[in-house]
């Protein structure tokens, strides 16, 4: 599947050094202001926990 993917005409730096390019057309933002924080408390306490830090 991923071999019929054909490349974007045009990349550009992320800024982001682990990240390298990304297509010219893409945004970068900060996955903070993006999301926001949901405090849901387990009724029950047998839920997996979730936890997502340092974003």
């Amino acid at each position: 599947m991923i071999a019929d993917l054909k490349p974007y005409p045009e990349y550009k730096e992320s800024g982001l050094p682990w990240l390298g390019q990304v297509p010219e057309h893409w945004e970068v933002r900060r996955m903070k202001l993006l999301i926001r924080e949901i405090d849901a408390r387990s009724k029950t306490g047998k839920e997996q926990l979730l936890r997502v830090s340092r974003v």
